[in-house]
């Protein structure tokens, strides 16, 4: 059947989900099998996609201002600061040296046991230099380093044009303006080639009906499969169980799966004391944070449709949630009793400055420009506090401050040494 669908054009092993499969074998199939989730989010990111295709093709971005677009359901309306944000990545693209290539389709068959193929956002190819850049619309970070996705590209741009520019250097690029990410990784012939084998050993393991799962952070986050997934099933039952040293064994068979749940729902679950275990242990355990909070919120909304088709979930039940604000339904009859009541019109409105964002969009109006243009012409009159200190992970570009502890140690052997 997946074969079948793979002839009408839709890829089965698409790059964009390299990143889930090559971690998880069985994620392919199950993951094709359960179906996408069209959001709002993967929408607008479809539509800005298409846009920056547009304007590189056949320029002058602004005939789409206002314009609407269906994409899955959702309409996404193509504004100004769409087209800003776009045009961060269009001015990148267009200063790139060499031969550019702009949504260009990339033929990564010899990798996989189906034809199989990927449509980069952007490739540059100049000789010995090969350059894939991918935009990215949406606020969640993405790293170029490792980026299967990005790596997949470049392989498929290698098979094609290395003839051609014998490439010996490659630049994995990620643009996501809204985050002001614009990460590279270059890597070299070699590395690219050794990474072609990764992916071939992968998507033949994949394609087996019989793959294991190997439940993962990345992987499981955003794979179609998870509300039915048996091994990431398994994995929450050990978190709970606290069978933390099991967790670095996860790939499994859904025999196996169902065993583990079956041993371990047997007793209570129970989550550790923080000083019952290592910290070694807990950051285990923490990388599966966004798996266990997304789980709990999709829970949340399975039952909550039960209820409202009439099941019984026992110890809930259907009610209101908080009000939400109070709005005015007749203005001008409430202005009318607040001045019979002796309040004047000047009590009656506040009056506070524009905002730094709503500044910068009235002076892309005025003078044009990007919106990273127009917040260096504010930057002088702006103070931004930084964010409170928070735990992010060791791969996160931002840079790492140092502890309240450290400094006090630097300062007690500076007094040491005095």
């Amino acid at each position: 059947m997946l074969a079948e669908k793979n002839a009408t054009g839709h890829s089965i092993f698409g790059p964009s989900s390299a990143h889930r499969w090559m971690r998880c074998p069985r994620s392919l199939i199950a993951g094709h099998l359960a179906g996408d989730n069209p959001t709002y989010y993967a929408a607008e990111g479809s539509i800005a996609h298409w846009l920056a295709e547009d304007w590189l093709t056949n320029g002058n971005p602004y005939k789409h201002l206002g314009t609407v677009h269906e994409k899955d359901g959702f309409e996404i309306e193509i504004t100004e600061e769409m087209i800003s944000y776009v045009e961060e990545y269009v001015n990148l693209v267009k200063a790139m040296p060499g031969t550019h290539y702009v949504e260009v389709k990339v033929d990564l068959s010899k990798y996989t046991p189906v034809p199989s193929f990927g449509t980069s956002d952007h490739i540059s190819a100049a000789p010995g230099i090969l350059r894939v850049k991918d935009l990215k619309y949406g606020k969640v970070w993405v790293d170029a380093e490792e980026n299967e996705q990005g790596q997949a590209y470049a392989l498929g741009a290698f098979e094609e044009l290395d003839w051609l520019y014998d490439f010996q250097e490659i630049e994995i690029q990620i643009a996501q303006p809204r985050r002001d990410n614009y990460d590279s990784w270059t890597i070299t012939r070699a590395d690219l080639l050794a990474f072609g084998e990764r992916y071939r050993e992968a998507a033949h393991k994949a394609w087996d009906p019989e793959a294991p799962y190997n439940p993962d952070p990345i992987a499981c986050e955003y794979c179609p499969a998870r509300l039915t997934c048996p091994a990431l099933a398994a994995v929450k039952v050990k978190i709970a169980a606290s069978k933390f040293d099991d967790l670095d064994d996860t790939e499994m068979s859904p025999s196996k799966a169902v065993a583990v749940i079956e041993q371990e729902m047997v007793s209570t679950p129970r989550l550790p004391a923080f000083n019952e275990v290592s910290v070694e242990q807990l950051a285990r355990i923490y990388e599966w944070r966004p798996i266990l909070e997304k789980y709990f919120r999709e829970m949340y909304d399975y039952l909550l449709k039960k209820l409202e088709m009439d099941v019984e979930v026992p110890g809930q039940k259907l009610g209101y949630g908080r009000a939400g604000n109070r709005k005015w339904t007749d203005e001008q009859g409430v202005r009318r009793m607040l001045r019979g009541r002796g309040i004047s019109d000047l009590d009656m409105y506040e009056q506070k400055f524009l905002s730094p964002a709503q500044a910068v969009q009235l002076l892309r109006v005025s003078l044009g420009g990007t919106i990273k243009e127009n917040d260096a012409r504010i930057a002088p009159f702006v103070h931004q506090p930084p964010g409170k200190v928070t735990m992010i992970p060791a791969s996160d570009n931002r840079p790492e401050i140092a502890s309240a502890a450290s400094a006090f140690d630097e300062d007690t052997d500076a007094i040491g040494n005095s």
